[in-house]
């Protein structure tokens, strides 16, 4: 019996320790009450410019016709869906022209789609480099850093492009969480 109850205690902290409520519950604590509002305004900013980013560039030419690694990117995933056998490995990561074929699977070969997804990971990515800058400098600091990260000119470009940068600004950013979120319970 009591090896049952130790089984699940240890469950439940396990699950309390790794859930995402606990994740980002630091950030909602009585010592920076306007962390979250803070968040949340990063997030809605960051989301609204990258949204007008996307909607400005589409009506130029070259919106419709991807260039150099985009073309490559929009090439291999239409090798994916066709379920080409490819001849020579990939010369670039494969990983962002999977998501491109899992894209135009479900939408059509369409370019708008993958940017808004990807404007929305980016407004993600913004409130991550708020959380990173929170847990190591402070409530205010982190909010600045995600405020500067919304409004970044090169952030928001590249992830109105199909190109891979705001996947793998996403993946380091949650690398670097995580290694934070672990520190701190140790």
């Amino acid at each position: 019996m009591d090896s049952q109850k130790s089984f699940v205690k240890m469950q439940a902290d396990v699950e309390t320790q790794f859930s995402p409520r606990e994740f980002f519950l630091p950030c909602f604590r009585a010592k920076y009450p306007y962390v979250a509002a803070g968040l949340f305004f990063v997030f809605a900013i960051a989301l609204i410019v990258r949204l007008i980013y996307v909607w400005q560039i589409s009506s130029m030419p070259l919106f419709e016709a991807p260039m150099i690694d985009a073309e490559m990117y929009d090439l291999k995933a239409m090798k994916i869906l066709q379920s080409a056998a490819e001849e020579k490995p990939f010369y670039q990561a494969p990983l962002y022209s999977y998501f491109l074929a899992l894209i135009y699977s479900i939408f059509g070969h369409d370019y708008l789609v993958p940017r808004l997804l990807q404007s929305a990971i980016g407004a993600i990515n913004c409130v991550m480099v708020a959380l990173v800058g929170k847990r190591l400098f402070g409530g205010r600091e982190g909010l600045l850093a995600g405020g500067i990260a919304a409004l970044y000119g090169p952030l928001i470009h590249f992830e109105g492009e199909l190109l891979r940068p705001v996947f793998i600004i996403f993946f380091g950013l949650s690398m670097i969480l995580c290694i934070l979120s672990w520190s701190e319970d140790r």
